[in-house]
């Protein structure tokens, strides 16, 4: 007798545990994940939110100083000044600095993070500050190729207007004053952040070339440890340009440009911060694994004594040499019951199986007598063909014409045993049937049959093929049709594949249900009596050939039916 090792028999029984167990831990591992993924989320849309409410803040500054700047070099003060210096007297001109210097004076006081402010006038070389000294020492021009903004990365913003406000195009044009303020890298981020926590990372201003304008940190140690962060917006800056996005890795940082003043604002955000609120899941997940790991071992120990002994019984009465198949048993546990009505389950297959084979005798022999009270085919044959060579006798060539195209239609029905034919045979036997089909309808239905290439009439298929596809047509697609009915045939040969394709102009169906019957026609249950021809093709080509082999129906464009038959193989 064959015995059936622990090995063999059991193991199998700890195939779900197993897999619970490993459930359970990949649940954990997953929920830690998960927890990781939505943090990290929340934590950058609060970081997108930070950056892009400082980068509105720095924008509105900016703006507001343009503004009032505007305001001011399109005054009639500074107009006056520029036009009457000529013809002021010293204590006239003394006056007039020192009103101009208060006026951007004031403007300093608003805006804190200006360094200096000053009106440069052009044709009298002279410049008048908001700062100590309030007549400043007037250096060379430099309009900054007549940029509102400009950015200089060493030292800081620069706010210009200039009047005239359009750039001159002309060497002879030129600018007659113009007004300047300064924000130094060094009080950028003055008005931006207050009290922001070293814990929460660093704000940097970037130019356009991914260069730092400036930044705004703590702890000056994070800066440094954050250099390979840094260099990854640098390279993206470069690279993407005039783009918001996130960076992460270690750490993770959110930048979002600024196209006013065609500056990046970057928010760095230490990946400790998200980190350690997750370390308390690690170790639960660890625990959770060792406690698993122990459930396994114990529950393996016990079900090894408990359920392999007599599983292995059961297996040793169904082995191929056991001629019994019994079960012999004296104890009264769960088990012995499992052993009675497995020994009760063995008696009754028996019986079933003595029972079945008889049924299946009778049911042959019932058959038999079934097909002795059949009609011969010869009969069939022989009748129509008595009815052809009457009709020739009175010279009726309709009548033989139609009876010799009947009889060659049922001699191939009835006849078809091969298991292949070529789509030429197919063919003759469709232009019978549609010669039937011609002298029922009559006029009402115009037929047309494209052209096979060699290719496709040499094709092997398999039989009874594509005349139930034509039928169909006939049947459904055209049953109402009174007049002018059109039914087109095409057959073809492309990458291996037998296409065969038959259009009509019936009424159609609306394209829900044309998409019912695909889904039913490949899933090989139809309800619907209309397409049962067709989906005895499809399951039959399905069956033959599999792949991509099948039928699809779809609306013409014109109105009507379109259904397409593709195989490819061989039965």
């Amino acid at each position: 007798m064959k015995h059936f090792s622990e090995p063999k028999s059991f193991y199998k029984m700890l195939i779900p545990m197993l897999i619970i167990c490993a459930s359970f831990f990949l649940i954990g591992l997953l929920s830690n994940q998960y927890s990781k993924k939505v943090l990290t989320e929340k934590v950058m849309e609060q970081m997108d939110t930070k950056v892009t409410v400082w980068k509105d803040n720095l924008e509105q500054q900016v703006d507001s100083l343009l503004l009032i700047q505007s305001n001011l070099i399109h005054g009639d003060e500074i107009a006056e000044f520029d036009m009457i210096w000529g013809s002021m007297s010293p204590y006239e001109r003394y006056e007039r600095i020192i009103q101009l210097s208060d006026r951007l004076n004031e403007i300093g006081i608003l805006h804190s993070n200006v360094s200096s402010i000053k009106v440069y006038f052009s044709n009298l070389k002279i410049v008048v500050s908001g700062n100590n000294p309030i007549k400043d020492i007037y250096e060379a021009d430099n309009f900054f190729d007549y940029k509102q903004i400009y950015v200089d990365k060493n030292s800081g913003i620069y706010l210009t207007n200039y009047s005239p406000s359009i750039k001159p195009e002309t060497s002879e044009q030129k600018v007659n004053y113009y007004i300047r303020s300064y924000i130094p890298n060094s009080k950028l981020m003055d008005s931006l952040v207050k009290d922001l926590p070293k814990e929460e990372g660093m704000l940097l201003l970037l130019d356009g070339n991914g260069e730092i304008i400036s930044r705004y940190v703590n702890d000056m140690q994070y800066f440094g440890e954050s250099r390979g962060m840094i260099e990854k917006l640098s390279d993206r800056i470069r690279r993407n340009g005039k783009k918001d996005f996130r960076v992460t890795g270690n750490d993770f940082a959110t930048c979002i440009y600024s196209e006013d003043m065609n500056l990046y604002l970057a928010y760095v955000y230490p990946g400790d911060m998200i980190q350690k609120p997750l370390s308390f899941f690690m170790m639960l997940n660890a625990i959770l694994a060792g406690c698993v790991l122990a459930f396994l071992i114990i529950y393996i120990k016990y079900a090894s004594v408990i359920l392999a002994k007599p599983i292995n019984r059961i297996m040793e009465a169904m082995g191929e040499t056991n001629e019994s198949f019994l079960i012999q048993d004296k104890n009264q546990d769960e088990f012995s019951i499992i052993y009675a009505r497995y020994n009760q389950m063995i008696n009754r297959t028996q019986n079933l199986m003595e029972e079945k084979m008889q049924a299946q005798y009778q049911t042959k022999m019932a058959e038999l007598q079934q097909l002795q009270y059949q009609i011969q085919p010869h009969f069939l044959y022989n009748s129509i063909f008595t009815v052809y060579r009457m009709a020739k006798l009175d010279e009726n060539e309709e009548i033989a014409e139609y009876t010799e195209q009947l009889g060659q239609y049922y001699r191939y029905i009835t006849k078809s045993t091969d298991k292949i034919v070529t789509v030429e045979q197919e063919l003759a036997h469709l232009k019978n049937y549609l010669y039937i089909q011609g002298i029922r309808f009559g006029n009402r239905i115009t037929v047309q049959i494209d052209d096979f290439s060699p290719e496709a009439l040499e094709y092997p298929i398999a039989p009874i093929l594509l005349q139930p596809m034509v039928e169909n047509a006939f049947e459904h697609g055209l049953k109402d049709v009174l007049s002018d009915g059109w039914l087109h045939i095409a057959g073809w040969v492309k990458d291996g594949v037998f296409c065969f394709r038959v259009e009509d102009n019936g009424s159609g169906l609306s394209e829900n249900k044309i998409q019912k019957l695909n889904e039913q026609i490949h899933r090989d249950k139809i309800g619907s009596e209309e397409i049962h021809g067709l989906t005895n093709i499809n399951t039959r080509v399905r069956a033959l050939y599999g792949g991509i082999s099948g039928l699809r129906i779809e609306n013409r464009r014109g109105g009507g039916l379109r259904v397409t038959l593709k195989i490819k193989g061989e039965v």
